[in-house]
């Protein structure tokens, strides 16, 4: 028989069991609790501005909930992936940014596609872009008109020097005037469209967006007036010429 210290320790054995049990049986059921989370349905590149087709909310225990999840779309919808993300994979925190302006508005330094581009601004006019049609999204190739009279050469000289540049952005003035666009452009490009500028007048023209290129000889004065019927003495001939005939 059982004396009362024996039943009285049975007792807490009892009792410790059952709050024993009722702790691991506590545990396990929120392990398994189901919680929501964001996560890609497709691959997504960094740099690439988040959309609503995207990403989705799904159920999952919450175990298998990684640190940092994200469990709100609309934290993500608009922001820029950081780093690779791949369709099924939970979104964490650090793979997502957002920047933003004093008016509200996205920043630009995440929406740059290549680490290789800068986003570089160049003023110009409407006249320059296409009438002002030329918009954001837009792809444009850049054309030159050097002055002669800026560099050794004294020979004027128009040439398609980029094509198929994307457009970044776009401004106006107040009365709805072409007034800067800025390019995504390797730092190279900006220097020679830079150096461009200094030199002569700049054109952008309208690029139906595809990847082809086309091979341009340039335009000079000279071969300008053969274009035009026109035979082309060289200067030094001209003036022996003269000579000659005196």
């Amino acid at each position: 028989m059982l004396n009362k210290y024996s039943k009285s320790f049975a007792a807490c054995g009892l009792a410790l069991c059952a709050v024993g049990g009722y702790a691991g049986y506590s545990v396990v059921s929120a392990y398994q609790k189901p919680v929501q989370v964001v996560v890609a349905t497709q691959n997504i590149d960094p740099h690439t501005q988040i959309t609503g087709s995207m990403v989705k909310t799904i159920e999952i225990p919450a175990g298998g909930r990684s640190e940092s999840a994200i469990d709100d779309t609309s934290v993500v919808i608009g922001g820029y992936a950081t780093s690779k993300i791949y369709a099924g994979q939970q979104i964490i925190q650090p793979q997502v940014a957002k920047q933003f302006d004093e008016t509200g508005a996205s920043g630009m330094a995440l929406s740059i596609p290549d680490e290789t581009l800068r986003a570089v601004s160049f003023p110009t006019d409407s006249a320059s872009t296409a009438n002002g049609n030329i918009q954001k999204g837009d792809y444009v190739d850049i054309i030159v008109n050097l002055d002669g009279s800026k560099n050794s050469t004294n020979a004027t000289l128009t040439k398609t020097i980029l094509q198929s540049i994307e457009v970044m952005d776009i401004a106006k003035d107040d009365s709805g005037n072409v007034s800067n666009i800025t390019l995504l452009l390797t730092l190279e490009q900006a220097e020679v469209v830079e150096h461009a500028r200094s030199e002569g007048e700049v054109l952008y023209a309208l690029n139906p967006g595809n990847s082809r290129t086309a091979r341009t000889a340039g335009v000079t004065d000279k071969s300008f007036m053969e274009r035009l019927g026109f035979r082309v003495v060289p200067a030094q001939s001209a003036a022996s010429n003269a000579a000659a005939v005196k």
